[in-house]
């Protein structure tokens, strides 16, 4: 008679089996538009923080226009990627809600331009 598995060997056949269908569920962006989203994601965070450094006082103020530019510029980039797949997953999150955390982002540092250029070009 052939004796079951228990124990150790059972809980790591388990886990293995629990862990392989864990991830982000497809389908998820190649890695060169997750790239690309991350660059966008992280020139608009610089841009808000640009803006943000504006309203301290005694701060070295770069142009607003510049700031707003740069800003546009990396939402141009987020919504090329995003017209390629919407329903992308983006670490956990479809390129659709990724886009409108990014719209509001933009919005609530006072990079309206950006952020309405973000939001006309994503709809």
């Amino acid at each position: 008679m052939r004796r079951m598995a228990t124990g150790p060997a059972v809980l790591w056949l388990g886990a293995t089996l629990l862990l392989a269908g864990c991830g982000a569920p497809p389908p998820q962006v190649p890695v060169k538009h997750a790239e690309r989203v991350s660059s966008a994601l992280t020139g608009i965070a610089e841009a808000c923080g640009e803006a943000y450094q504006q309203e301290a006082p005694g701060s070295k103020r770069a142009p607003a226009a510049t700031i707003e530019a740069a800003a546009t510029m990396r939402a141009r980039e987020l919504a090329q990627v995003f017209t390629d797949d919407p329903e992308g997953i983006y670490q956990a999150q479809t390129l659709r809600q990724v886009t409108a955390q990014a719209i509001a982002y933009l919005n609530e540092c006072g990079l309206h331009r950006a952020a309405a250029e973000l939001d006309r070009r994503t709809r």
